[in-house]
This record gives C-alpha cells, sequence and structure tokens, in this order.
C-alpha cells in the first residue's frame, strides 16, 4: 500500500497526474508556501544523470523513451 501511495504522489509531483483532483485553493495554497521554482530543469536534469550512470535501470528507459517531455511539460507553475 505505502509503495502505491509513494508512486502516486510522485507521479503528482513530477508529471502532475491527477491534479485535478486537488481543489485550486489547496494547490495554490500548497505552491505559495512551497515553490516550484526549477523544479522541472533540475528533475530533468537528475534523471538525464542517473539515465547516464546506470544504463540498465528503468530510468534509462523512461529517458529513451522521452520521459523528459513529460517532466518539462507545464502541468503545475514554477
Amino acid at each position: 500500500m505505502e509503495a502505491h501511495l509513494l508512486q502516486q504522489a510522485a507521479a503528482m509531483d513530477v508529471i502532475g497526474a491527477r491534479m485535478n483532483e486537488i481543489d485550486a485553493a489547496s494547490r495554490h495554497a500548497v505552491l505559495t508556501r512551497y515553490p516550484r521554482t526549477g523544479f522541472a530543469q533540475q528533475m530533468a536534469e537528475a534523471m538525464r544523470q542517473q539515465a547516464e550512470r546506470a544504463p540498465g535501470t528503468r530510468t534509462r528507459l523512461l529517458w529513451r523513451m522521452g520521459f523528459e517531455r513529460a517532466i518539462r511539460r507545464p502541468a503545475w507553475p514554477e
């Protein structure tokens, strides 16, 4: 159960999955307190570095499949 919740939370954080299930006022409150300044750039760079260091991993596969585009798509305002 915890692994599923972590996966869902990471998907929402990184690519905005299911973010429409959070009301606008709550999203605004969280983003005001915890701004995402540069998040997409930093996340994409970290993933690129990991993909280069570990070629046999899921991270590398996702990177090669173009997951960077999903990270950089503006789901959350920065």
